[in-house]
């Protein structure tokens, strides 16, 4: 989470919450392959397209708000208000 305040590049694999959130939202580098020639070459890839990684920054800033812990947990609290009333 402490990349996503500031504001760095990310590139993610996917595969949790979080990361399939952040790719969805085309706000990080999003590896399709593990070996470390296909990482290299997206990475490169990416970083070579100053405006990708200006739109990814964009996009991560723009999504933000949604990530603050109130954004986050409000769901639940609401959810178990009921319950614990």
């Amino acid at each position: 989470m402490d990349c996503v305040w500031s504001g760095s590049l990310l590139a993610t694999n996917g595969g949790d919450p979080l990361g399939d959130e952040i790719a969805a939202n085309d706000a990080c580098i999003r590896f399709k392959q593990l070996n470390a020639e296909a990482i290299a070459t997206e990475l490169y890839e990416a970083l070579s397209a100053p405006s990708t990684v200006e739109r990814k920054r964009r996009n991560l800033r723009a999504m933000r708000e949604s990530l603050y812990l109130d954004a986050v947990v409000t769901p639940l609290v609401d959810h178990l208000r009921p319950v614990l009333s």
